[in-house]
């Protein structure tokens, strides 16, 4: 078999364009105007402008949600938050506010955001490095239930981004023949989506497998 493509360790930071000043925070917390400010700080991280995306969600969205405790969207904030960290590379403190944030989103039964936060977890192990030094199966069994998970729900972005990596896995782990089958289902999600680009990554994937 062909030699599966390493895995990013450490992500790599999206480049900054030009700073340009913030729009100031809101006098009032109501929750319509947190909530547009979380907006603003999603456009700030499309535009690779981490850290002060960082400080309108930890200064601003994160207390107020915590304070009128508002479960969903604290949980929704945190994940923003944690991808953010996982994108600096502060890896811990990323894993450490996805492991938070999981007895919350399986209490509120919230299926999609249940399957993030294994597959957060997962990227981070394997990010760190645990699937060479004996972890490889606690990544695998996150991943295959946040695959089932987004699989049960119909979810094909979810289903191609989470299933692309369990292919990787299941291939270390010497079991060709499930990430074949993996394989398979991802392709039929992004199929779905129109995404020829991530359809390539399947053809050289699958020819890697098949190698």
């Amino acid at each position: 078999m062909g030699k599966i493509p390493e895995l990013s360790r450490r992500p790599s930071r999206p480049v900054s364009s030009a700073p340009f000043p913030l729009p100031a925070a809101p006098a009032m917390t109501d929750t319509p105007t947190i909530l547009a400010r979380r907006d603003i700080a999603d456009s700030l991280l499309m535009e690779g402008r981490l850290d002060e995306a960082l400080v309108i969600l930890t200064d601003e969205i994160l207390p107020h949600f915590t304070e009128t405790g508002e479960a969903r969207e604290k949980a929704i904030t945190q994940g923003r938050i944690a991808d953010v960290l996982f994108a600096q590379g502060r890896l811990d403190d990323a894993m450490a506010l996805h492991t938070e944030r999981l007895p919350a989103v399986t209490e509120l039964g919230d299926d999609e955001g249940i399957a993030h936060v294994l597959f957060s977890m997962a990227n981070i192990r394997l990010a760190r490095g645990e699937h060479e030094s004996g972890n490889l199966q606690q990544i695998y069994e996150e991943l295959a239930q946040a695959f089932q998970l987004s699989c049960q729900h119909g979810q094909p972005d979810a289903i191609g981004g989470i299933g692309m990596l369990l292919v990787q896995v299941l291939a270390m782990g010497g079991l060709r023949d499930d990430a074949m089958d993996t394989l398979n289902v991802v392709e039929e999600a992004f199929t779905t989506l129109r995404d020829v680009d991530s359809l390539a990554r399947v053809r050289e994937l699958r020819g890697m497998l098949e190698g």
